[in-house]
């Protein structure tokens, strides 16, 4: 069954190359991700198994991941069967969708660090392809070049920090060191991982590149590759935190910046899938800050992920089907996006409240842990002006498909899965429960909402928004906040950036020679 998984994609890619198959081929692109789900799904031990010099396995950890991950390849890959048919790029967008999942798949399941590190890089460079479909070509190509920077600048980061921190001797993961290694390896596996996840100051790549692709590809670059970058965080990086004091009190100031910067840039866009972006950006904060204090096990960290993960991707998809829906099917899917947005918020009995009270339970009281209880408080308030804001943007979204059961079915499945996911544990029930700590913040959130809706800065209400109110609120401008992000994105200040991250790279290797 690991065989399958990992060699259904690049099968079917194989299909994709010779006229007489590429029906077939782009048929069953949809369903590359099943045997992979089959595997996570599969109970009992799995046998290793060797391609060449590439080592693989499905252990507790990786089929953790490969779970949600491989759920919502598959839906996604139903959602974009749709989505892109009819299209003239159908084609090169197939042939670069099945590539990242090869890759995708390849690098929950790598025991060695050569395989990660080849199946890491394969995910983030094919999904270049992703990201340059986008409907608006001008808009993909701009998005596309600063993806693809920062995912080279990523690999060369992972690439320096695997040869200073593993040993001659061997490959496996038991060989790394990165402790031993010093600053070297720590600093590379940091940016390199922090360029993946989309960690504050390296999240250039987000906002743009969820704008311009296509929506199931948006859903599967926010909930599954920069999951894999806290995956490959947890793979490699040292499990006794000695001696890195510094290095988490570091990650954990990062962590909170993001929670609020990702909130408050969100509130400032104009485009839905950038505002989603922004949630992403502020959320993943909250892991890097947990993952930081080792607070949690590596396995209630795959939960955490996996149910940001399945909402995250249950809010992109459920953006197109909104767009094409009509009468009852779009008040069924305005129901659906506000269950979703109140998942992400974390409200009282739904499983959002659960993930966040496994968050707040697994901290150990003094220090850094308190302020990360304040920020995870406040968070809540925070994710619900995205989400207002999401809300309205995602009203006046538009698109000339029509609605079909390729569409609406993977989303309802999703959705699902999502309200479902973290209800299996014992103590859900409690931790769902009403307190008034898990209200205020959501209340304090409506409440700045609303004062939103009554400024009246001269600011056009978008096409399709109806509601007074609500175009009111689309005028929030947070403008100086906002004209940092539009000073990052000019490409000459992304290429002094890039020179001195080079550089950065450079000195370190000569420092660790």
């Amino acid at each position: 069954m690991t065989a399958a998984a990992l060699l259904t994609p690049w099968l079917l890619l194989a299909l994709l190359l010779w006229p007489r198959s590429r029906r077939l081929g782009l048929a069953l692109a949809a369903w590359a991700a099943l045997p992979a789900l089959l595997l996570a799904l599969m109970p009992g031990a799995i046998p290793p198994l060797n391609l060449g010099p590439l080592g693989f396995e499905a252990d507790a950890f990786g089929r953790a991941f490969l779970l949600f991950s491989a759920l919502i390849w598959w839906l996604a890959g139903l959602f974009a069967a749709s989505w892109m048919r009819g299209r003239s790029d159908r084609l090169p967008f197939t042939a670069a969708w099945l590539t990242t999942l090869g890759g995708s798949v390849g690098l929950l399941l790598a025991q060695d660090l050569l395989s990660l590190y080849v199946c890491f890089a394969v995910a983030s460079l094919a999904a270049w392809g992703l990201v340059l479909a986008g409907e608006d070509a001008r808009r993909s190509r701009s998005a596309a070049r600063l993806y693809l920077s920062l995912m080279a600048i990523a690999e060369v980061a992972l690439l320096t920090g695997i040869a200073a921190a593993a040993t001659v001797e061997s490959l496996d993961f038991g060989s790394l060191n990165a402790s031993g290694a010093g600053g070297l390896a720590l600093t590379a596996f940091a940016l390199g991982f922090a360029i993946k996840l989309g960690v504050l100051g390296v999240h250039l790549w987000l906002p743009p590149a969820h704008a311009a692709a296509p929506l199931p590809a948006s859903a599967v670059l926010s909930a599954v590759l920069v999951k894999a970058g806290l995956f490959g965080w947890l793979r490699l990086l040292p499990a006794d935190p000695t001696g890195l004091e510094a290095w988490a009190a570091a990650l954990v100031l990062l962590g909170l910046a993001a929670v609020f910067y990702g909130a408050l840039m969100g509130v400032t866009r104009d485009h839905p899938k950038q505002v989603l972006a922004f949630s992403t950006v502020s959320q993943v904060g909250l892991l890097l800050v947990a993952v930081a204090l080792g607070s949690l096990d590596d396995g209630t960290v795959a939960l955490l992920a996996g149910h940001h993960a399945l909402a995250k991707a249950a809010a992109f998809l459920g953006l197109g089907v909104l767009a094409t829906a009509s009468g009852g099917l779009r008040s069924a899917a305005l129901l659906g996006l506000a269950a979703t947005a109140l998942v992400l918020i974390g409200a009282p009995f739904t499983s959002g409240a659960v993930a966040k009270s496994i968050l707040e339970t697994g901290l150990h009281g003094g220090g850094w842990a308190d302020a990360f209880t304040v920020a995870l408080t406040f968070s809540a308030t925070a994710t619900t002006l995205l989400m207002l804001r999401f809300a309205v943007l995602a009203l006046g979204y538009a698109t000339t498909r029509t609605l079909t059961a390729g569409l609406w079915l993977p989303w309802t499945l999703l959705l699902i899965a999502m309200l479902l996911a973290p209800w299996w544990l014992p103590d859900a029930r409690g931790l769902a429960s009403f307190s008034l700590g898990q209200v205020w913040p959501v209340l304090l959130g409506l409440a700045i909402g609303y004062g939103a809706m009554r400024l009246d800065l001269p600011r056009p209400r978008p096409a399709g928004i109806v509601s007074p109110a609500l175009g009111r609120l689309t005028r929030l401008r947070l403008s100086r906040i906002a004209h940092i992000e539009r000073w990052l994105l000019r490409w000459t200040n992304v290429g002094r950036m890039l020179l001195l991250l080079s550089l950065g790279m450079l000195g370190l290797l000569f420092l660790g020679a």
